[in-house]
């Protein structure tokens, strides 16, 4: 079952899919009602995503999120008395994210762009261009994204 937590806002377009067979976790940090995560229309989130929004993320219409991927825009913990990084996380539309991807703070996923399977993506990604690995590298482009 899907879980909502947290006292920030979530604001979802049309026809918002989320997977029901498995876990769907998506936490706002409960002492920041300021965060705002933000789904466009025709988003589908697959089993045992886990997004954690500290500011601000934004979903792209008709993006795929693949199972057991992790979305975070902030370290949540800071080092040395400092207060935790945090950037917020820009996915652009019709873009695929394969299963077990790992997209850090402070990251823009341009339109169409693919990322492969098990990724960690810690730096922009360029629209229509094809990204895999750790840490990703481009190893392909498109035109039309997935169909």
């Amino acid at each position: 079952r899907p879980c909502i937590g947290g006292l920030g806002k979530v604001q979802a377009g049309n026809n918002l899919s989320l997977l029901s067979k498995g876990p769907i976790r998506i936490t706002l940090l409960a002492s920041k009602k300021d965060s705002v995560l933000s789904l466009e229309n025709n988003v589908f989130i697959n089993q045992g995503v886990k997004i954690l929004c500290w500011k601000r993320i934004n979903i792209g219409d008709s993006t795929i999120i693949g199972a057991n991927s992790f979305l975070l825009d902030s370290d949540w913990h800071g080092i040395d008395g400092a207060q935790p990084k945090m950037g917020p996380i820009k996915i652009g539309s019709h873009v695929w994210i394969a299963m077990r991807v790992m997209i850090l703070k402070g990251v823009t996923i341009g339109d169409n762009a693919i990322i492969g399977a098990g990724s960690v993506v810690t730096r922009n990604v360029e629209k229509n261009t094809i990204v895999a690995g750790n840490p990703i590298r481009q190893i392909g482009s498109t035109t039309t994204g997935y169909c």
